[in-house]
């Protein structure tokens, strides 16, 4: 679930999680577990370059190839199981851990736990961090904080400093109301560089999107479904033929449709 939440907020395409969940899969399998002493698939097939090739050759004995891959596979086997049997024997030791809480001054950036339920600090959905926030320090009592959230903007309620983590981030490069973006799972349009489709068939339409604070290498093809009541979107169609500004949804409020005229028709004089 680390590894899938990592790649479903890079594409920012959530709903899709399914696309890189081969990649995840292919990253656990070959990564060398700590439990283990070996990836996982050694112990199905032994690929390590100290061991034979998993295809006999042409001219090779296949049942010496054979009992030597049983062999090393014994091997990793028994490995693995005392492997495992020394991490179980450490985590009951550590099975109480001493916590030391940590003071976080006001207009530092914290990340927050989820609440207790029946089932532990749980997030909404799996693909959620497993930590919200960012959230800013607006002021402290005793060992109750004060936060400020960045996507709403408002204070919220105290919470206790036991559910606070220190959110380590560069200053120079990371802007922190934009990760806390993925605990909604949105982020904001700059605005649409394309299109592609049938003008007259809105099902067939994708648009090309430029994140706010992001770069080329990100931009998102998104269908029209997604993006139908985005003011982003309003705007790019208010330049295109009469079949893509019919798709601006009747109900816009008409003040917005004036206001996108009023920014399309200076941009066009500008041009000029």
């Amino acid at each position: 679930m680390r590894h899938l939440r990592a790649f479903t907020m890079e594409i920012k395409t959530f709903d899709k999680w399914s696309i890189v969940l081969p990649l995840v899969q292919r990253i656990m399998n070959t990564h060398v577990h700590t439990v283990l002493g070996c990836a996982p698939t050694q112990l199905v097939v032994p690929l390590a370059p100290m061991t034979p090739s998993p295809f006999p050759h042409h001219n090779a004995n296949v049942g010496k190839w054979s009992g030597q891959l049983i062999r090393i596979q014994q091997q990793l086997l028994q490995k693995a199981l005392l492997l495992q049997q020394t991490i179980t024997n450490a985590n009951i030791v550590k099975r109480t851990p001493k916590v030391t809480l940590t003071e976080f001054p006001p207009k530092s950036m914290v990340l927050l736990s989820y609440p207790d339920s029946r089932v532990g600090k749980l997030p909404p959905t799996k693909l959620h961090p497993i930590l919200k926030g960012p959230y800013q320090v607006i002021s402290v009592n005793k060992d109750k904080y004060t936060l400020k959230d960045l996507n709403s903007n408002t204070t919220m309620k105290p919470v206790h400093i036991s559910r606070l983590r220190a959110f380590h981030y560069d200053t120079e490069r990371t802007d922190p109301a934009k990760i806390a973006q993925t605990d909604t799972h949105e982020f904001e349009v700059e605005r649409v560089l394309d299109h592609s489709g049938d003008d007259t068939k809105r099902s067939t339409l994708d648009f090309l999107v430029r994140w706010a604070g992001y770069s080329e290498e990100y931009d998102l093809w998104l269908p029209y479904s997604e993006l139908r009541d985005n003011i982003a979107l309003h705007a790019y169609l208010l330049t295109q033929n009469a079949h893509l500004r019919k798709l601006i949804p009747r109900d816009l409020v008409e003040s917005e449709r004036k206001a996108l005229e009023r920014s399309t028709d200076r941009r066009a004089r500008k041009k000029k």
